[in-house]
């Protein structure tokens, strides 16, 4: 990249992401160029810091979706069962496990002690009856490490004459194990959901009564906070305050959030060292963002500051990807690159 700089004495403005051999290349190439670090990557960037303290926040996002469901929903007068902790392999860190997922999965488990059906569970939470289904069958929530082979397809026949004589899923398990199955009962269950979905063994109906509910996940989340308040619907406003008040840390980080977008706006000197200043002794989980600012403190104020901007580029980079995408597998680069040029042309005409 420094090679190639340096063949073109002529620049003077380098914009650019924060990968860190970029801006060594643009140092070693054009040592007197103003380097601007991009501002799409720097709002990005952000997000991904917002979405990874969400992602930690797993016990405080499920009390919230509690919370929230509960309060929008009338139409079941039930006693709530104790919320069913998740099981998971040591070896695997509980800030990777999805709030939503495990969320969704306690939900399932709840309406299963209602005696709801799996298709009525599966439209009130808007997921797969296969995934209802497999919720289940289970006891908690885990991470599958390997899959195994059973010989349940030789017990198929009996299995079906069993049910309809209305046995429970553990006392026809017990019946094939004394035949030697040689599967788990979690294997079983599912097997077992199978059979019914494919051989359309009658369900209950549909509770009529049932509310909708609503999730939202890491990454919806950190777009919000990005949001302006009049741009957000109700349901989002909503679930938003519940989780101010639940977490004030978040409420404090959605003020730095919008704080930070509106630096490109204002274009303000010394405002990004003051906006590093704030995060920094805030309770927020963005301090690590804001000191790698630092670490690039001329390009990133460059962007806060000047006009300079890479934004045509990325805009043209993504069109052409998108292009490429459609076409996957389908012709070489002759038609590829036809395609871009009459794509071009009709975003001219238009």
């Amino acid at each position: 990249m420094s090679a190639w700089i340096k063949k073109h004495p002529e620049i003077q403005v380098i914009s650019r992401d924060r990968y860190g051999p970029y801006a060594l290349g643009a140092t070693e190439g054009a040592p007197k160029a103003i380097q601007v670090s991009d501002r799409f990557h720097l709002i990005k960037n952000l997000g991904d810091a917002t979405s990874r303290m969400f992602q930690t926040r797993g016990k405080v996002l499920r009390e919230v979706f509690s919370l929230y469901n509960n309060a929008v929903s009338n139409s079941l007068v039930v006693d709530q069962p104790k919320i069913i902790d998740c099981i998971i392999d040591n070896d695997q860190p509980d800030s990777r496990l999805n709030p939503v997922k495990v969320y969704l999965f306690n939900k399932v488990k709840e309406m299963q002690q209602q005696k709801l059906s799996k298709r009525a569970i599966a439209i009130a939470l808007k997921i797969n009856k296969k995934t209802v289904s497999r919720y289940m069958s289970l006891d908690a929530l885990y991470i599958r490490k390997e899959h195994s082979t059973t010989n349940f397809d030789s017990f198929t026949q009996i299995l079906l004459d069993e049910c309809n004589r209305n046995r429970t899923f553990k006392d026809l398990f017990h019946t094939i194990v004394k035949s030697d199955f040689n599967g788990k009962y979690t294997s079983f269950c599912e097997r077992m959901n199978s059979l019914y979905a494919n051989n359309k063994i009658s369900k209950h109906n549909i509770h009529s009564q049932i509310a909708q509910v609503r999730v939202w996940s890491p990454n919806k989340l950190s777009f919000l906070l990005y949001m302006d308040d009049e741009k957000l619907n109700t349901n989002d406003k909503r679930f938003l305050e519940l989780l101010y008040d639940k977490c004030p840390e978040v409420k404090e980080m959605e003020v730095l959030v919008k704080q930070f977008k509106n630096l490109f706006k204002l274009k303000e000197p010394g405002s990004l060292l003051k906006w590093v200043a704030d995060a920094q002794t805030s309770d927020s989980s963005i301090k690590n963002f804001a000191k790698n600012l630092l670490r690039d403190y001329e390009a990133v104020n460059n962007a806060v500051i000047t006009s300079y901007s890479n934004g045509q580029v990325e805009g043209q980079v993504n069109r052409l990807k998108n292009i490429k995408r459609m076409m996957y597998g389908r012709a070489g680069f002759q038609l590829l690159r036809k395609m871009v040029l009459s794509k071009s042309v009709l975003d001219h005409q238009k």
